[in-house]
């Protein structure tokens, strides 16, 4: 039941007024009355985790009024929130039936029956959401993992490009659109979109796992470094052409490893720096970082962070081939007798990557 402008404004005399001796209320306007109210009850239970008062809450409402769309939509939602995915899709299904032109019921309905292991219907699903919604993105992007999943790679990609025109930051999207272009192997592609999901989610297993394809393209603009017992992903540390200062697109992984060092007392970290042709600008470069990491914290032990500047290029080996960077900042765990621990690129595969 959808509460159109004319509902909204009875609905608005209706609270407004109050209940009338012998006013005849028409059928439309007590119906979005309890559209707004399941709508309400319905959000609420499911935004504090509320899913058994929720469930018990609809399940009277559906007792009262077995044609409410609503309270059967939002009483299969909270069975699906509590991990009842067989009752779930029984209401879900009922909330198509008896309104088969809302989009979310339908992408809801397909989340219950791949949870229920109905995955060759759950397609259909977000299809038809998609079909009465075309801007509909939780539709698509799960229409793209089916597709993914089923090995058709270019009309998957096709419905990612379309999720991202509607919602550029969507973090399965962009990590399965790069996927695709690696699978494809769709080279010069793949590295921009890899790029593309790092800078929005520079943190985290996928984002590990995004710097570990990149890398294995020579591409280092995102590396993967083991400091402490975390591994992270920093982007490259730019600087100012022939200088040691830093570029303020730098700073972001630079807090991420000084907040680090705030959060671990016993964390010790070792900054190697490399340019070539020009040692005393890579010494400059590493004391320049040094003294960021440290900041003005009072409390900072100075010999936690230490600096190397060498004379030999960092040879990055990956599969059978060795890489050479003309400039370089590497980070370590500095251990006892400052051995140092590199972290392995990672070679996993992604079906439903990243929210949806």
């Amino acid at each position: 039941m959808r509460l159109d402008r004319s509902t909204a404004s009875a609905l608005f005399l209706v609270f407004l007024l109050g209940p009338l001796s012998g006013c005849v209320v028409h059928q439309h306007v007590r119906d979005g009355f309890y559209t707004l109210k399941h709508r309400v009850q319905g959000g609420y239970y499911l935004e504090h985790e509320k899913y058994k008062e929720g469930i018990q809450a609809f399940e009277q409402a559906v007792a009262e009024n077995s044609a409410s769309d609503e309270a059967y939509y939002y009483l299969g939602r909270c069975h699906l929130a509590a991990g009842n995915a067989a009752p779930a899709m029984r209401f879900l299904q009922k909330a198509v039936v008896l309104d088969p032109e809302s989009a979310d019921y339908h992408y809801w309905l397909g989340i219950a029956l791949h949870d229920n292991g109905k995955t060759g219907e759950e397609r259909a699903c977000y299809e038809r959401a998609v079909a009465r919604d075309p801007a509909h993105v939780p539709s698509l992007v799960c229409l793209g993992h089916v597709l993914l999943e089923s090995g058709e790679l270019e009309p998957a990609l096709a419905v990612y490009i379309r999720a991202l025109r509607l919602q550029p930051g969507h973090p399965a999207a962009l990590y399965n659109r790069a996927l695709i272009l690696h699978r494809l192997g769709r080279t010069p592609e793949e590295t921009l979109a890899w790029k593309a999901y790092l800078v929005r989610y520079p943190g985290g297993l996928l984002a590990r796992k995004a710097a570990a394809y990149l890398n294995a393209l020579g591409d280092f603009e995102y590396r993967n470094h083991v400091i402490g017992k975390r591994t992270v992903t920093l982007r490259r540390i730019w600087f100012e052409l022939s200088s040691d200062r830093i570029w303020e697109d730098s700073i972001p992984s630079l807090d991420v490893l000084r907040e680090m060092l705030r959060a671990n007392r016993d964390l010790r970290i070792h900054v190697v720096a490399y340019q070539k042709r020009n040692q005393p600008l890579a010494e400059a470069r590493a004391k320049r970082i040094r003294s960021y990491l440290l900041g003005r914290d009072p409390g900072m032990d100075p010999s936690r962070v230490m600096t190397s500047w060498f004379g030999v290029p960092e040879r990055i080996c990956i599969r059978s081939k060795t890489y050479e960077e003309d400039a370089s900042i590497q980070f370590f765990t500095a251990l006892e007798g400052n051995s140092r621990v590199k972290a392995k690129p990672t070679r996993e595969k992604a079906g439903r990557s990243g929210a949806s």
